[in-house]
């Protein structure tokens, strides 16, 4: 005698014998979850009908009820399992119908039923293209901001690459604009100053100072700031001397004052009847 057992977590059906049954118990183990349970718990006979093949006992309502001896021999499909599995039988193919069979075979080999639903839905994302007319605006922006920037520190790039200043001096030619000497008074000193009464003149003062260039670069040559004081520390006179008026004839005050060059001054001030007691020096542009 054959019965149909169910797998009590997957509610796959199973032929099995009474000789299995009685091999171990009853235990079994499903051969699609490998869930082990006791199959006399979940038993249906099989009538002749059945067992001709008709699908109708896929149907037939699971109850309990007690195994009946019988020598019929076992025609499914199971095996023994190995002896770690402690004694349960492994039910392998689960009872269906041939046209069950079909339509399960039809459903997995649907492309339709392919598709992977724990990811969740799928969208198609297009692929973003930059348009070229973007990149040309790109590039002129940066060419614009880069002649700018050439532009408004175009005396810091003459004075510190030579080499490029007749570029900038023609580009200037063209723009209205000057390529000036840099103008640094912090590289700039007035050392070795004193005052001196003049010999032939008594309302004559000589004033004597070096002007030293500590820079690297030519600078444009900066005024000078002379301050008369009395003994009071008070100014008496305060005159402002540009390059053309303290430098010898002949300088050629649009070259500057070279890189780490130095020029002698003198320079004779009229004082009239004015008491000098002192004097002050100060550099500017």
């Amino acid at each position: 005698m054959n019965y149909i057992t169910s797998c009590p977590e997957c509610d796959t059906q199973f032929l099995i014998s009474q000789e299995h049954l009685k091999a171990y118990r009853g235990k079994v183990q499903c051969g699609h979850c490998h869930h082990v349970f006791n199959a006399k718990n979940r038993l249906a006979k099989i009538t002749e009908e059945e067992e001709a093949g008709e699908p109708a006992f896929l149907n037939t309502s699971f109850e309990e009820m007690a195994v009946e001896p019988t020598a019929t021999a076992f025609n499914g499909s199971t095996t023994i399992s190995p002896e770690d599995n402690e004694g349960v039988v492994t039910v392998e193919f689960p009872v269906t119908s041939s046209e069950e069979t079909d339509n399960i075979v039809k459903q997995m080999q649907s492309p339709a039923q392919i598709e992977d639903l724990s990811a969740g839905p799928h969208f198609a994302i297009p692929k973003k293209t930059t348009p070229g007319w973007l990149y040309l605006l790109s590039f002129l922006l940066v060419l614009i901001a880069a002649l700018q920037s050439i532009y408004y520190f175009r005396t810091q790039i003459a004075a510190k690459y030579p080499q490029f200043k007749p570029l900038l001096v023609n580009a200037c030619t063209q723009l209205h604009c000057k390529v000036e000497l840099p103008k640094n008074l912090e590289l700039l000193l007035i050392d070795d100053s004193d005052m001196q009464e003049d010999e032939t003149y008594q309302t004559v003062i000589n004033f004597n100072s070096t002007l030293i260039n500590n820079a690297q670069f030519s600078q444009a040559y900066p005024n000078i700031v002379l301050t008369l004081t009395d003994i009071h520390d008070e100014a008496v006179i305060r005159t402002l001397l540009k390059p053309n008026q303290y430098l010898k004839a002949g300088t050629v005050i649009e070259n500057g004052l070279g890189g780490r060059e130095e020029v002698h001054i003198s320079l004779p001030i009229h004082v009239n009847d004015m008491a000098v007691a002192g004097y002050r020096v100060q550099l500017t542009y």
